[in-house]
């Protein structure tokens, strides 16, 4: 079951792609991969995909 009052630590590693992640005593080692030559900024992804889920949802 998911604890609403549990905290996360979020620790960036060197790399910008990569960051570990701490949940109760759990540590996840996160690592993200970008296309070098994507047309889509991050921030208009993310804003495409919200939009998309809030219209499927409607």
């Amino acid at each position: 079951m998911h604890n609403k009052n549990q905290t996360v630590n979020i620790q960036r590693v060197a790399d910008t792609s990569r960051f570990n992640k701490r949940i109760g005593s759990i540590i996840y080692e996160i690592e993200i991969n970008f296309k070098k030559d994507a047309k889509e900024t991050m921030d208009k992804k993310i804003m495409r995909l919200i939009k998309n889920d809030m219209e499927a949802v409607s």
